[in-house]
Parts: structure tokens; C-alpha cells; sequence
């Protein structure tokens, strides 16, 4: 892996990370409320709701993975533009295509974990 693979694909994982974590709690909120009427009508305690949700991790990440996985990538590619790092790479007669490989890579990664 080249260098710059590595610090394209560093620089992918934080943000990958984040709308992870984000999407997980928004998808998680929206859950809550739209069952609080049952979890208030059965007096779900907290330690239930919080054994229900983390048994529902895996279905949550299978369905938010490739939203978190966009997002960052778009996050990050515009974090680069504004740098002008993707010019520099261009200028040096770096191919788009080797710009964009570290992203379809994680993604691939990323897609057989998910698998």
C-alpha cells in the first residue's frame, strides 16, 4: 500500500466512525419514539431497553454502513479539495482513479464485513 493509500485511508476512518455512531443513535431515538407508548404502557426498565438495543446492533450497522460509508467519503473528498490536496495529487499526475481506489477498497472491505 502506498503512502498515500495509507493517509487517504486514515483520513477515511474517523469520519467513517462518526456517521456510524451518529446514525446508530439518530436510528436509535427514532425507535424510542416511535414506542414509547409501549415501552411506558409495560414499564420497560432501562437495563431492558438497553440489552433490547444492543442485541439489535448488527441489523442497525447492516443498514447504516453504506449511508456512514458516503458520507465520510464525501466528507473526506471535500475536506481534501479545500486543502487543495486532490489538486496537488492531480498536478503530481496522480490518475483520479488512484485518487479515488483507498475509498472503493475500505468500501469493499467495509461491504464483507457487513456481509
Amino acid at each position: 500500500m502506498r503512502i498515500l493509500d495509507r493517509y487517504i485511508t486514515r483520513q477515511f476512518i474517523m469520519p467513517f466512525l462518526t456517521c456510524l455512531f451518529i446514525f446508530y443513535f439518530l436510528f436509535i431515538i427514532g425507535d424510542i419514539l416511535g414506542h414509547i407508548d409501549d415501552f411506558s404502557e409495560k414499564q420497560v426498565s432501562f437495563t431492558t431497553l438497553f440489552q433490547y438495543y444492543a442485541a439489535w446492533i448488527p441489523i442497525i450497522l447492516v443498514w447504516t454502513c453504506p449511508m456512514a460509508v458516503v458520507l465520510s467519503t464525501l466528507l473526506v473528498l471535500g475536506i481534501l479539495n479545500k486543502n487543495n490536496e486532490i489538486t496537488g495529487m492531480k498536478a503530481s499526475g496522480i490518475s483520479l482513479f488512484r485518487i479515488v481506489f483507498p475509498f472503493l477498497f475500505s468500501a469493499l472491505i467495509l461491504s464483507f464485513i457487513v456481509l
